[in-house]
């Protein structure tokens, strides 16, 4: 980083719900999220490295003496992180209102992380695009999903 310079993380967001992601993540063998058909599914790679949770819900060292905060609690609790991403995440369909996550889950395997939004309100071509915002620390994360290239087979495919 250049002196001075604004920092980068080099993150991306995808929308794993969509047809195409989902056959494409399951001829890889990467698996699908099991709640694709109920919830529209964001994933935001590149925020937790890969492997550094054994299980979600498990830090990968056995000693905490190192990561506690200055109040005392775990600095690198993955439950409070994914709390804080289910609190600060949002979809924002255009002349919808916002949707807020129900779930998040931790691949560990990966770092992937996956955010389920109900599909409470029906998102259709003619809100034109979607944008996700979240924040993760003090960065902020947001990305717009145009809904005409989420077209497939002639159908919104989300």
């Amino acid at each position: 980083m250049p002196r001075g310079g604004t920092p980068s993380l080099p993150v991306m967001v995808r929308w794993d719900s969509a047809l195409p992601v989902r056959q494409a993540l399951l001829r890889s063998q990467s698996g699908e999220p099991a709640e694709a058909a109920k919830d529209y599914v964001i994933s935001v790679l590149g925020l937790v490295p890969a492997g550094t949770y054994r299980r979600a819900g498990r830090l990968d060292t056995q000693s905490t003496s190192d990561t506690l905060d200055s109040t005392g609690r775990d600095a690198h609790d993955p439950e409070e992180m994914l709390e804080g991403l289910m609190s600060t995440s949002r979809l924002f369909p255009h002349g919808l209102p916002p949707i807020t996550p129900e779930d998040v889950k931790l691949d560990p395997a990966t770092g992937a992380i996956h955010l389920f939004f109900p599909r409470s309100e029906a998102i259709s071509l003619p809100n034109k695009e979607v944008a996700f915002a979240t924040r993760f620390g003090s960065m902020k994360i947001q990305k717009t999903f145009r809904l005409k290239d989420m077209v497939y087979k002639g159908k919104l495919e989300l």
